[in-house]
């Protein structure tokens, strides 16, 4: 109708009326309508009903050859060609009703065949290439927020106080459940065991429970600074919870010589031993005390397997399990800026800005940290990007690798983000045995990698074809 009304011929509604009608009838419809509106149109003029031809040729080739496969085809997955050979195939059959239903028929059987190739090609180990994933010449509009776990603007402090909420919530139903009487917290002086002490306080406030029964534990050793470890005693002093400190070095040393380990080795072996001396610590200050060690480590983490077996990464309850490592700092900022007295807040604010780090190899010679995590595992807020995409989405590496290119224009190079991409999928899948005897925890947003909760994964899976198309790139 557009098309004859902008043309000027005459009958111009009457005309589209009859020709969408008859195109109902397969094959001949339309050119039964074609006809019709020649008729009417020579009684007006004979140059317009030839024009009237022509016009109606163009647009019968557009919509049969372009429009309808690619509308069509592409609601079900299937190509053009495939379409239109459904179309012809169905038509040629059951008329209509034969087009409607050969078009589903023919994309399970193209669904089915490509599988069966991408089969074969595996087996002979030829890959399909991403290049037009990764091609230069593919402009995305749209843009990407490089934090995803983390909100901008008001949202973020509702997201804070609805995260904060949810913690407490999971800490104080367990602590009921369990009749536990005390609530046992290594406390560093780092981010992830500040927040999960500020869940510990505001629960028992909840509960109407004395802050007296929480015991912060303090264990320096080897690695441990000044800053740190002044910011966990001052923190702990001004929360108003029982404080006990307990060094490990002479019991690492002890355990040193009876397991033959130079203790100037500063290897696996070196480190693992402090982070499990300090877990029997607390297990066992639970026991004495009827209580409940409070797990610290995050979500970014356990996804990257950046924690002791069976030494940090076990407690009996882990708060922060579902909190990435991008949102635990906005997590302590906004308690310190909302719910705590000016001392704690300013202790508070300086553990913000503290790197990470495990303290588990000796300072430098200034008494800085030396040991920094993310020197060694990358940026977390590459890793918190990769893993939101890779969990929430499911989207492949090459897919990732340009999101994060986009998002992080200017800020990281390719060459950085590859090696990093590179080094989440490596770690996600060889610790996931971690993952897999994990201690219960709250889940708090839309990613888990609990084995009780959303994740499901075999320890021994491997990472071979997401490495593969990672060097590929």
């Amino acid at each position: 109708f557009v098309v004859l009304f902008i043309g000027n011929f005459p009958y111009a509604a009457t005309i589209a009326v009859v020709i969408g009608s008859m195109a109902l009838i397969p094959y001949v419809g339309a050119f039964m309508g074609l006809f019709v509106g020649c008729l009417l149109i020579a009684v007006v003029s004979l140059k317009q009903m030839f024009w009237f031809i022509i016009v109606f040729l163009i647009v019968q080739q557009v919509e049969g050859q372009i429009i309808y496969p690619r509308v069509v085809g592409g609601s079900v997955g299937l190509p053009a060609i495939w379409t239109l050979f459904a179309v012809i195939v169905g038509g040629n059959i059951s008329g209509i009703l034969g087009m409607v239903i050969f078009i589903p028929i023919f994309s399970v059987i193209y669904a089915l065949l490509r599988r069966n190739v991408y089969k074969r090609l595996d087996k002979k180990k030829i890959s399909i290439a991403t290049e037009f994933v990764n091609s230069k010449e593919l402009v995305l509009t749209r843009k990407f927020n490089p934090h995803p776990f983390v909100p901008q603007g008001k949202e973020l402090n509702e997201r804070c106080e609805e995260v904060f909420s949810i913690q407490i919530a999971g800490l104080a139903q367990r602590l009921v459940h369990t009749g536990a009487k005390t609530a046992v917290v290594g406390i560093s002086g780092g981010l992830d065991s500040t927040l999960a002490l500020l869940v510990c306080v505001k629960t028992f406030d909840k509960l109407g429970l004395s802050r007296k029964d929480i015991l912060g534990i303090t264990m320096p050793g080897f690695g441990t600074t000044d800053r740190t470890y002044n910011n966990a005693l001052d923190l702990m002093k001004s929360l108003g919870i029982s404080i006990r400190e307990i060094s490990i070095k002479e019991a690492c040393i002890q355990h040193f010589k009876d397991i033959n380990h130079d203790i100037n080795v500063h290897d696996v072996t070196y480190e693992n031993s402090q982070a499990r001396e300090r877990t029997q610590i607390l297990m066992d200050i639970a026991n004495q005390t009827w209580g409940m060690v409070v797990g610290t480590g995050d979500l970014s983490e356990l996804a990257l397997g950046w924690a002791t077996y069976n030494g940090d990464h076990m407690s009996m309850y882990g708060v922060n399990a579902s909190i990435p490592k991008t949102l635990v700092k906005y997590l302590v900022q906004w308690v310190a800026e909302n719910g705590v007295d000016d001392t704690s807040k300013a202790t508070l604010l300086d553990i913000v800005d503290t790197p990470i780090s495990p303290e588990l190899i000796p300072a430098d010679e200034n008494g800085e940290i030396k040991q920094k995590t993310e020197d060694l595992v990358g940026p977390y807020e590459l890793h918190d990007f990769f893993l939101y995409y890779f969990m929430r989405f499911g989207f492949r590496p090459s897919k990732i690798f340009y999101l994060a290119n986009v998002a992080f224009k200017g800020v990281y190079d390719e060459e950085t983000i590859k090696k990093w991409l590179s080094t989440f999928f490596r770690r996600f899948f060889n610790q996931q045995f971690k993952r897999s005897c994990l201690p219960d925890g709250p889940k708090v947003g839309s990613i888990s990698i609990s084995p009780r909760g959303d994740w499901r994964m075999p320890s021994d899976a491997s990472s071979a074809i997401w490495l593969k198309e990672i060097e590929n790139l």
